[in-house]
């Protein structure tokens, strides 16, 4: 499972990166940032879903939504709110807005504080990064994200976030993938944006694709242990540090 490092009697076990950082210190400003691996593998997935679509329709689709758990859109109207908020991190080459509806679970504590996030609904697009630092107003977050997060109390449920999310996809196609076939009202909500709906059973994304990419590991930790983080061996790659705030 990620995130562990765990194995049999006698054998040695690569630790992760994160669980050898250097402690924080006291007054040390934090930030919520995406493990550069998981973050790395869940935008190749995302990238080569849409891909494969546009191939198999022969039209470019560069969007595209997963519900992940809900067995009927009645279900997914009603549940999917329930609990938790909008989860993700700062995706530099594909956008995603994530639904978690239960609590995460807690990897470490220290040297740095590590959670297992699980998304539950996703949205997702190549057409804007989560987050674009030359010029946020044209990133995923500000056009999709902060509408979905602004959303009153009576107004946040299934419906009203393809609201959101069909206005940014307005006239292109977006593929829908689930254990429900999208009826009715979901398509009314598309049209108003002249979008077109595909929908393909949740079942045609293979298991161990849903398995690897519907959990990443989110990490609060300073600027010092993110640019330690980024010294590792096993990831060294250029990569902006995230967006700090007090915590």
């Amino acid at each position: 499972m990620i995130g562990r490092s765990v194995g049999n009697e006698g054998t040695r076990v690569r630790r992760a990166p994160y669980e050898t950082l250097p402690l924080a210190e006291s007054g040390e400003v934090h930030a919520w940032a995406g493990y550069p691996p998981d973050d790395e593998r869940y935008e190749t997935f995302v990238a080569d879903l849409l891909g494969h679509l546009s191939r198999w329709l022969g039209v470019p689709v560069t969007n595209g939504i997963i519900d992940y758990t809900s067995p009927t859109e009645r279900s997914a109207a009603r549940g999917l709110a329930t609990y938790g908020g909008w989860i993700d991190p700062s995706l530099e080459h594909v956008g995603s807005a994530s639904r978690e509806s239960i609590l995460p679970e807690v990897i470490q504590d220290s040297p740095c504080h590590v959670t297992l996030r699980r998304r539950e609904f996703s949205m997702i697009t190549l057409d804007a990064p989560t987050s674009f630092a030359a010029d946020e107003s044209r990133s995923f977050y500000t056009r999709v994200i902060e509408p979905l997060v602004n959303l009153p109390p009576r107004r946040d449920h299934l419906y009203a976030w393809l609201d959101v999310m069909f206005r940014f996809c307005a006239d292109k196609t977006v593929g829908y993938y689930s254990r429900y076939a999208p009826g009715p009202r979901i398509r009314a909500i598309a049209g108003r944006y002249e979008a077109s709906v595909i929908y393909l059973p949740l079942q045609t994304i293979p298991t161990r694709l849903v398995e690897q990419n519907q959990q990443f590991r989110f990490l609060w930790l300073t600027e010092r242990q993110w640019k330690a983080l980024e010294g590792a061996d096993d990831l060294k790659r250029g990569r902006a540090a995230p967006e700090l705030h007090e915590g």
